[in-house]
């Protein structure tokens, strides 16, 4: 861009480069240094295995960025640098969560998280699939829309249940798959629990910019025989609409993670709905959130509430739904907003207004807690190491503690260093404290041998104490009424 005043604007920066980094170090000093300079907020992700950033700044500054980190190092020659003119962001709010008032530089394991958990074999980069240019990508659809559907082809989308709410590729006689996953950790497990849907077809990926079908792509790939036609639409969506301007076959608008939130063609279809009304809506700029994952929701202006909560669609499935009564940040319990419309869980409403279900609305009883000590304990030693929680939840639970049913006899050793039962203070050679400066102690099962006696004086033990005792206590609830034994039973049970 020549125009001065064109390389004034605002802009955006993405990118992602794929290479074998072998002074890891040297390259965060560089970020660190030419970032600063030029006065980029975004993120830097930095690893082993290459580089992930999203940047913003003045269009000269990233322009500047990207020739300077061309002459830092060759291999950045050919990556793939998406830089587009936008507002600076408005909305602090938002921009904050998107990581663009700050600079955040990180050395991390991986650029993009394939799975949460480890896998038995990790895909090795070199097997992703075939890049498709944009064009490429449109033609494979345009030559396979036709009257005929294409068995033999798949979409399959790589990104989050809330980016594919609001826009997605859309072929008519193609058939598209969407994960609906919360995050992009958990593709890998629905692709190992999808396998046979893609085994033997010709599946067609693609994914906001394009780093996360590079490992997905891989990780397809790596099943073995049946999955080697794998292609991914290079640069992403966001490549195909600078191509297709009126959409393609993108239908509606493409999520992107800086303060621009989104971004459109010159189709203005809507596809997102309200969660609560369902009336066509996809503005994220509220960052309503999903009580429960805290995935985003949409929720149109009209429907937005400070004191409500909302479920997204994956936690309605799995039956979620929102409590009666919630706390708060300074511990307070939020109130029931009068004349609010009630929801039923079990139907596509998501929204809670913190009352109970049906038309009860008198605040909900606390819940009581019953607090089982360990062996050799009582309640109040219990007690008092829970007073710190049970304070903070003082507002909607009640802690009951309550003493197991056998009382046990005083025991000690005659070693001077010892501990003993009682907690106060060691036990001197002779003669043992006091049994009145020492609290009763209580187990619920006890050893078969058990006679049920309490001795008020101290009992010199046996042999050494053994720190696995409580494995020997193997019989019932002995003595106690039986009203008191039923609930520790079925305490136990639990």
């Amino acid at each position: 861009m020549s125009d001065d005043k064109d390389r004034d604007q605002y802009g955006v920066l993405l990118y992602y480069k794929y290479a074998n980094i072998p002074n890891l170090e040297d390259l965060l000093s560089f970020y660190q240094s030419n970032c600063s300079q030029l006065s980029l907020l975004g993120r830097v992700r930095l690893s082993s295995r290459g580089v992930n950033v999203t940047v913003g700044g003045k269009l000269s500054s990233l322009e500047s960025h990207i020739e300077a980190l061309k002459a830092k190092d060759p291999v950045f020659e050919t990556t793939d640098f998406k830089l587009a003119t936008c507002h600076e962001p408005l909305n602090d709010r938002v921009a904050k969560e998107c990581g663009f008032t700050s600079l955040s530089i990180r050395i991390v394991e991986e650029l993009v998280t394939l799975s949460s958990h480890p896998l038995l074999k990790s895909p090795e980069i070199s097997n992703a699939g075939r890049h498709l240019s944009a064009s490429e990508f449109h033609s494979s659809l345009q030559n396979a829309d036709q009257k005929t559907p294409r068995d033999d082809l798949l979409l399959l989308d790589a990104r989050n249940l809330y980016e594919t709410r609001i826009g997605k590729f859309h072929a008519p006689n193609i058939e598209t798959l969407d994960p609906q996953v919360r995050q992009y950790s958990d593709l890998s497990s629905w692709i190992d629990d999808n396998s046979e849907k893609l085994k033997g077809k010709h599946v067609l990926m693609y994914c906001t910019g394009g780093i996360r079908c590079e490992m997905a792509s891989a990780y397809i790939k790596s099943k073995g025989a049946g999955f080697e036609n794998v292609f991914q639409l290079f640069g992403g969506i966001q490549r195909y609409l600078e191509q297709f301007p009126d959409g393609g076959f993108f239908k509606g608008k493409n999520f992107v993670f800086d303060h621009r939130i989104s971004v459109g063609s010159s189709d203005t279809d809507v596809l997102g709905t309200c969660l609560i009304c369902h009336c066509s809506f996809d503005d994220y700029s509220s960052r309503c959130r999903c009580t429960h994952c805290r995935m985003l929701v949409l929720v149109c202006h009209n429907c937005q509430n400070e004191a409500a909560s909302y479920v997204c669609e994956l936690c309605q499935k799995q039956g979620k739904a929102i409590s009666s009564m919630q706390l708060i940040d300074n511990g307070e319990l939020k109130t029931p907003l009068e004349g609010a419309e009630l929801q039923n869980s079990s139907s596509n409403a998501t929204v809670s207004p913190q009352m109970p279900k049906g038309d009860d609305v008198r605040p909900s009883k606390k819940l009581r807690i019953l607090c089982l000590h360990g062996f050799r304990q009582n309640a109040s030693s219990f007690k008092g190491r829970t007073s710190s929680l049970a304070k903070k939840l003082k507002k909607i639970a009640e802690f009951v503690f309550v003493d197991a049913p056998h009382e046990l006899s005083f025991i000690y050793q005659t070693t001077s260093a010892e501990d003993v039962a009682c907690e106060s203070s060691p036990l001197p050679s002779s003669p043992p404290p006091p049994s009145e400066n020492c609290r009763k102690k209580y187990a619920w099962l006890v050893a078969p041998n058990f006679d049920g006696s309490s001795d008020i004086n101290w009992k010199v033990a046996e042999g050494p104490f053994d720190p696995l005792q409580y494995q020997q206590q193997t019989d019932g609830y002995g003595s106690g009424d039986g009203s008191f034994n039923l609930c520790a039973t079925r305490t136990t049970k639990r």
